[in-house]
């Protein structure tokens, strides 16, 4: 009785390691020659430039006064007062008075106009009277 020829009769090419191939389908080689010199130093790594400095970022502002004079009580008065509106809101102000939430402080009232300063930012700005 003859036998059924042997995968290994049958030729190589069902053996992938006998072509040199891994399972994962790369070129291996078990046999090659190995040096114990060590690697070359990896290719320098291009480093971009840093970016020019830029100029300063200009300093903060006060934003527009958020304000409509409305007008001035002088007469009959122990010190001058200012009619303010704020949207629907009416305010009376006088000099040292700190307004809308203690972000302005009344500086001045004069005839050209109310002197007040933004306190975050220690900003004087006139309201004038039109």
């Amino acid at each position: 009785m003859a036998r059924p020829p042997s995968s290994a009769a049958a030729g190589t090419e069902s053996l992938p390691i006998a072509q040199g191939r891994a399972l994962g389908g790369s070129k291996v080689n078990a046999f090659g020659v190995m040096s114990w010199k060590p690697l070359p130093p990896p290719p320098p790594v291009a480093v971009a430039p840093a970016p020019a400095p830029s100029a300063p970022p200009p300093p903060p502002t006060a934003p527009p006064l958020p304000f409509v004079f409305v007008g001035m009580a002088e007469r009959g008065a122990d010190k001058p007062q200012a009619y303010l509106a704020k949207g629907s809101a009416l305010l009376v102000v006088s000099v040292g008075d700190l307004i809308d939430g203690g972000q302005y402080r009344v500086d001045a009232l004069g005839p050209s106009g109310v002197n007040l300063t933004y306190l975050p930012l220690n900003k004087a700005q006139t309201l004038s009277i039109p």
